[in-house]
């Protein structure tokens, strides 16, 4: 299942259009679009916004730590350099306001450009860095990732604006044409995530959770919370180097700290 989180309406008319999906008839606080695999919520602009319709529909969709789906924020940026209409996707994701920092995952990546996004509170017009702005993506991604493993998040964005083409030339119909103009480029990339699903369900992880096993006692649901973290960096890198007898004296034994302790290895080998 693809789950799509959009900001405005003008951006989402190319997906709605595309996929043919159906509003749901009943009452959300958020817009829900439904059709053949995929889901579509329009959150409103900011990062507050698109963080609360992430949950909302994560909420309505169920959770599952077993089959994790996918979660796409989907939508236009401004960049100093890039053309107009070109399509990256998030290497690096920086909330302007903290300055904190997140590196998504990538994994039979279809979109050949990738770069910084930073998140604004307000619309960027000067460009200071050599990054993609938008006012969602962090609040998308750091709610998506509760929900989902980090290969499975992802942040899509196509340039609308940059030092030659102001941001006050943007309106719904030129953010609805540069998007549609990539839509099967998305398309193509939605489809490699769909791939990555089942590809992730067929790595043997056996042997290395066996060497964990033997020192924890794990629940059912911490099982598959092993395993997703195991699948994750072998799919990237096809080995894993871990030591495990330092992660059980660091954790004192206790299985919940041990995961903890893995995921922030796991992500700093990532990043």
């Amino acid at each position: 299942m693809i789950n799509l989180v959009i900001a405005m309406m003008a951006e989402a008319a190319p997906a709605i259009k595309h996929w043919n999906l159906k509003k749901r008839p009943d009452n959300h606080p958020f817009p829900i679009y439904e059709g053949d695999n995929i889901r579509l919520v329009i959150s409103g602009k900011g990062k507050c916004h698109s963080a609360a319709a992430t949950s909302w529909l994560a909420s309505l969709t169920g959770y599952s730590r077993t089959s994790p789906s996918i979660w796409v924020n989907l939508g236009i940026a401004g960049h100093r350099t890039y053309d107009q209409g070109t399509l990256v996707t998030a290497s690096k994701l920086i909330d302007q306001s903290t300055g904190n920092c997140w590196y998504p995952v990538f994994i039979n990546n279809r979109i050949p450009q990738s770069t910084t996004v930073c998140t604004v509170d307000i619309p960027s017009t000067d460009y200071p860095e050599l990054h993609a702005y938008d006012m969602e993506a962090t609040g998308f991604y750091q709610t998506a990732t509760r929900f989902t493993t980090a290969e499975l998040a992802q942040c899509i964005k196509v340039i609308s604006d940059n030092e030659q083409q102001s941001i006050d030339k943007i309106n719904a119909s030129l953010a609805s044409d540069i998007i549609s103009d990539n839509i099967h480029h998305i398309d193509e990339q939605f489809q490699a995530l769909l791939s990555l699903t089942d590809s992730l369900d067929t790595i043997d992880t056996e042997e290395l959770e066996s060497c964990f096993y033997r020192q924890y006692k794990f629940s059912a649901t911490q099982k598959h919370m092993l395993r997703r973290l195991l699948v994750r960096h072998l799919a990237l890198f096809g080995h894993l180097d871990i030591d495990t007898d330092q992660l059980h004296v660091r954790s004192t034994g206790k299985t919940a700290v041990l995961l903890k302790q893995l995921n922030s290895l796991m992500n700093r080998y990532h990043s």
